[in-house]
């Protein structure tokens, strides 16, 4: 699957029955904007670029992709206030979160990030912030520090192995 990232229309989001459901979702197989299970904050103002690369990621990773976070209202620093950005969890894929990640990177996703300590359902599993950003590519890890709040930190093999995400 090949994206022009630069120069892919937005579809109009539809009225229906009083809710707005947006048209970028039209043809994914995995993802619907009313989905019960998914956070996407505004379906209609999520990318069709994110919407075709996790449609992508699921099917790759052959199992549920649980969007826990998608578009966030904020002051503009972050790739969710502008719908690009989804965070992820896999409940139910057997593999290691390493592999996860490095399947986010293969599908295309501009900006990948390893949780390592998120937690669904109160089990620690771990899970991935993913974007498509324009510009250069980011990779990065968020990890907890000694007062428990996140920080992030370069996705470096030493970084990965420090906190058992290899």
């Amino acid at each position: 699957m090949s994206l022009n990232l630069e120069r892919t229309e937005e579809r109009p989001a539809l009225n229906t029955g009083g809710r707005y459901v947006s048209k970028n979702f039209d043809g994914l197989k995995y993802f619907k904007p009313t989905s019960k299970t998914d956070n996407w904050g505004a379906p209609d103002r999520i990318s069709r670029d994110l919407l075709l690369l996790l449609d992508l990621f699921r099917e790759k990773v052959g199992s549920r992709v649980v969007v826990t976070s998608g578009f966030r209202p904020g002051n503009g620093a972050s790739q969710h206030d502008h719908g690009r950005a989804a965070d992820i969890m896999m409940p139910d894929f057997t593999g290691s979160l390493l592999e996860l990640y490095k399947i986010a990177e293969s599908v295309g996703f501009s900006g990948v990030g390893i949780y390592p300590h998120w937690k669904i359902a109160g089990k620690v599993l771990g899970g991935l912030h993913v974007d498509v950003r324009p510009g250069p590519k980011a990779r990065w890890m968020g990890v907890l520090d000694a007062k428990g709040k996140q920080v992030n930190i370069g996705a470096t093999d030493e970084n990965l192995k420090k906190h058992n995400v290899v």
